[in-house]
């Protein structure tokens, strides 16, 4: 059977289920390009305080669902075109969910005036966003909790 997803604005209910997803995808997803020990520091980041603090920012946060209104995957974008956030549930990958998100938030960055959409983006995920446009525009370093993770700095012009 084939589901059909839908894209929402999210708001703090959705912070447990997003969450979820969030380790759950940075232990099983991430751990392709990256060690345990990365992993964890990474997942760990996602604390009770941490998703408060950026649901009081200026992110925007949109959730994917399916047929049955299971959370099936997240993005949150800056009005001003900064992607904070892109994760997709482990039994939805390659479903198409990740670029329906990502040009729900490029649609939400273009309606603030931005005339661009830019992220810091894991070695996971840099192929996905180079074929929906994006370029690369330098590496970097990033510490987590004593470890060192390498993610890009991508670029891609709306207008």
């Amino acid at each position: 059977m084939e589901n059909n997803f839908s894209v929402r604005p999210s708001d703090y209910k959705d912070i447990p289920v997003l969450s979820k997803l969030f380790h759950n995808t940075v232990l099983q997803i991430n751990i392709q390009d990256y060690t345990l020990a990365q992993v964890q520091a990474w997942s760990n980041r996602g604390t009770k305080e941490r998703w408060e603090e950026l649901f009081q920012s200026e992110l925007c946060f949109f959730v994917a669902e399916d047929d049955n209104n299971q959370v099936v995957g997240f993005v949150s974008v800056t009005p001003s075109g900064y992607i904070h956030s892109l994760f997709v549930h482990v039994d939805y990958q390659r479903c198409g969910i990740a670029h329906m998100l990502l040009k729900t938030v490029e649609e939400e960055a273009k309606r603030y005036g931005a005339s661009y959409c830019w992220s810091e983006v894991s070695i996971t995920a840099r192929g996905f966003f180079e074929k929906e446009g994006y370029e690369m525009e330098s590496e970097q370093t990033v510490l987590l909790n004593q470890e060192s993770l390498i993610n890009y700095i991508m670029r891609k012009r709306l207008f």
